[in-house]
């Protein structure tokens, strides 16, 4: 039997993008296919890829593929079995490469013989996402004969059919963060579902793990600090949307905080009856939650919000020395946590820089983060052994990686290729740009009604 070569790999891109995939109405795309080969370079190289791939290129098969045929390359070398780990910073297409993308490369490969067994992936979460069997057990009993609402009641229940906290419907976020598995998690149960779930992660079962940059630099920070890692090693690391890496980088490498910690505190003194402590904080906060409510304005800079923290660190100081030994642990560590970050971005602190930027909730929030990012991601994952691929559509500004690779402390240490994929839409002859004749101030008062109403008839218009 021959061995599997580099040039084997190289042909059969070739062959899945030009033959296979046409033939279940996929259309042929040059700049894909050549996107492939050069991931699939980069990976056999052991180097470090930035991939500028325009929309409609087709990035996520393109990633794919290579990821697979470089599994192949691995084995026939003698290499340890190791999986692909792909990092995104949207749920909708870590859900899609699980359950669309994945599926279909992976029937298409195994009725041409190119692979022998079926892919499959699983999507990783941090630790609060998942239910923990010995806390879910505890919080049923404490519910029993209570008036507790009948939808979170069954909530609760179906918990025991379903390890993945997102996929339950009305449960509260205060069940929720009295079942999930703890951030310090000493299980002993054998048939802990959650440990049952890491076990088969690192079994080798998955060839494509998936997870958020958040959970992937969390793995990276654990590792850097010799602590025990999240996810397993792996054959290669690809970062898709990788533009908004620094951004998470910044966050992962400091503290942030928004008016849902405040509510989620002032929800957990309430229900352990501290009621004073919990309404003298719900008063200190008021003027910086509803700051905090609503986005970022256009300039406005940290100091817009830090002049609402005084009182919030006052009171949560008093708290804090008054209810110490006396609360659970869950809510001790949550007040705990809020104290300090309230503190940090009252106090300041010089090794750090603090800023305001928009939440996932239609609000805003407070962030500090390490003044020297671009050191922290060489300390954590520029030194990595295994390639690293970086790939969006919004990497390069023209066909300059510069600003991204300063930013991300991308400047010299390993063998980075750098490549560019121009999207196959004919933006030239198919876009106009729309300039109104009667520009609208930015400080109107109905700014955004009559921005509306101009968007409205654009839409119309095409």
């Amino acid at each position: 039997m021959k061995k599997y070569t580099h040039e084997k790999a190289h042909e059969e891109i070739d062959y899945i993008f030009k033959t296979l995939l046409p033939q279940r109405g996929m259309a042929e795309r040059p700049e894909q296919i050549r996107l492939c080969h050069s991931i699939l370079d980069a990976m056999l190289d052991g180097s470090i890829a930035l991939c500028d791939a325009g929309t409609g290129i087709g990035k996520t098969f393109a990633y794919l593929t290579a990821g697979i045929l470089h599994g192949k390359c691995r084995a026939a070398e003698g290499k340890p079995q190791r999986p692909i780990l792909i990092s995104t910073s949207s749920i909708a297409l870590q859900s899609a490469i699980q359950k669309e993308y994945l599926p279909l490369l992976s029937s298409v490969l195994l009725s041409e013989g190119l692979i022998s067994a079926p892919i499959e992936a699983v999507i990783r979460k941090g630790k609060a996402h998942y239910a923990c069997d010995a806390r879910l057990e505890r919080r049923v009993r404490q519910v029993e004969g209570s008036h507790k609402n009948p939808a979170a009641r069954q909530a609760l229940h179906t918990a025991w059919h379903v390890l993945d906290l997102d996929q339950l419907s009305g449960m509260s976020s205060y069940d929720r963060e009295r079942i999930c598995v703890p951030k310090r998690c000493n299980c002993r149960r054998k048939d802990c579902r959650y440990r049952c779930f890491l076990d088969a992660c690192q079994s080798g079962q998955y060839t494509v793990q998936v997870c958020n940059h958040n959970l992937l630099l969390a793995d990276l920070i654990h590792r850097s600090q010799k602590k025990k890692p999240i996810l397993p090693d792996s054959a290669a690391i690809i970062i898709d949307e990788a533009h908004k890496l620094p951004e998470t980088a910044r966050q992962m490498f400091g503290v942030t905080l928004n008016a849902q910690d405040f509510a989620e505190l002032i929800r957990s003194l309430h229900v352990e009856r501290y009621v004073l402590a919990a309404e003298l904080l719900s008063e200190a906060v008021v003027p910086l939650t509803e700051k905090l409510s609503v986005p970022v304005e256009e300039g406005a800079g940290f100091d817009a919000y830090q002049m609402f923290l005084e009182r919030p660190h006052q009171i949560l100081t008093v708290i804090c020395r008054q209810l110490e030994g006396l609360l659970t642990r869950e809510t001790w560590r949550l007040l705990s946590a809020v104290a300090s970050t309230v503190s940090l971005f009252y106090l300041g602190n010089p090794e750090m820089i603090f800023y305001a930027a928009d939440d996932d909730h239609g609000g805003a929030m407070l962030c500090g983060t390490v003044s020297e990012l671009a050191a922290q991601l060489q300390t954590t994952l520029w030194r990595q052994d295994q390639p690293i691929i970086l790939t969006s559509g919004t990497l390069a500004v023209g066909k300059d990686f510069s600003r991204f690779r300063t930013a991300t402390g991308l400047t010299g240490e390993r063998s980075v290729t750098e490549t560019v994929c121009p999207s196959p839409f004919d933006y030239q002859h198919n876009c106009l740009l729309y300039l109104p004749p009667d520009p609208i101030p930015l400080d109107a008062a109905d700014y955004y009604d009559r921005l509306a109403a101009q968007i409205r008839q654009l839409a119309a218009a095409s």
